[in-house]
């Protein structure tokens, strides 16, 4: 029997607890779990993602470019991760993107990043 998908929204909980509220962050919670986009993914790779995701939405200006370089180091094999389900990671960055870009527009209240 397989065991049941992780919730996005329960899991950027999880990881976000000692973050900044983000309400972008709730909100693509939200569309991460009505998409059933961590359908699929074993625990470990939930976690990281979500951790990846609150990171990404917390910190950057355009989080979707943020995770649109994550996807592309998934591709080229350089991330720095050990998935245990790549393409199952692949098919929820490729939600997550899309979702954030969706939505971050809504949101003038994005951290701004010096640099």
């Amino acid at each position: 029997m397989t065991p049941p998908s992780p919730s996005a929204a329960m899991m950027i909980r999880q990881v976000a607890v000692h973050q900044v509220d983000s309400p972008l962050l709730a909100t693509v919670a939200q569309r991460l779990d009505a998409l059933a986009a961590f359908n699929g993914l074993p625990l470990c790779d939930a976690r990281h993602l979500a951790m990846a995701i609150t990171l990404d939405c917390n910190t950057f200006e355009r989080p979707s470019e943020a995770l649109q370089q994550r996807i592309r180091g998934l591709l080229r094999g350089d991330d720095g991760m050990t998935w245990t389900d790549a393409d199952a990671v692949y098919r929820a960055l490729q939600i997550a993107r899309q979702v954030v870009a969706d939505v971050e527009c809504s949101y003038p209240h994005l951290p701004q990043v010096d640099g």
